[in-house]
């Protein structure tokens, strides 16, 4: 087993892939709320606070994959090598989905999502939210980070992809 496969191994025991069902009348405070133990980032914050939070309206169960990046990338050979798989770029509420999920899980791991903005402000911006275990609090952590430079994805990381809708 290269380094490689062995890196995928040991993330995949930490991060399995996930199910939910969306459209179940929880708003994103009430996700944010059922996030045990979460710490949420000033960013974050102000996020959950819009009306216009971005939820699902649409009944379908909805599965996130992990994706463990092999090399350094930017945001859009993230989005590429995601096409190439199949599978879905990341929403808003999947994030808070899956810090419900994964919160007692993430010692010594990041999951990385590169989801689409809901807020017109932040266009042409690489948009990153960081799901992991912050070392210099010792808690768990949601970061957002929205930024105006090209960000790179770093290897060994984790993004989570979604694998197309199944409507209900």
């Amino acid at each position: 087993m290269n380094h490689a496969e062995e890196l995928e191994t040991s993330i995949m025991e930490k991060v399995s892939p996930i199910g939910f069902q969306v459209a179940d009348g929880k708003s994103a405070k009430d996700l944010a709320g059922e996030a045990q133990g979460m710490r949420l980032g000033p960013i974050v914050e102000r996020w959950l606070e819009d009306p216009d939070f971005p939820m699902e309206r649409e009944t379908s169960w909805q599965e996130l994959v992990p994706v463990v990046l092999e090399r350094d990338m930017t945001e859009e050979e993230v989005l590429e090598l995601l096409k190439r798989r199949g599978l879905e770029r990341p929403v808003s509420e999947d994030v808070l989905r899956a810090a419900v999920f994964y919160p007692n899980r993430l010692e010594g791991l990041e999951i990385v999502f590169p989801h689409n903005p809901h807020d017109a402000r932040w266009e042409g911006r690489v948009h990153k939210i960081i799901l992991g275990f912050e070392f210099d609090l010792g808690e768990c952590a949601l970061l957002a980070y929205n930024l105006a430079s090209p960000e790179t994805f770093k290897a060994g990381k984790v993004v989570l992809a979604r694998c197309p809708a199944h409507k209900s």
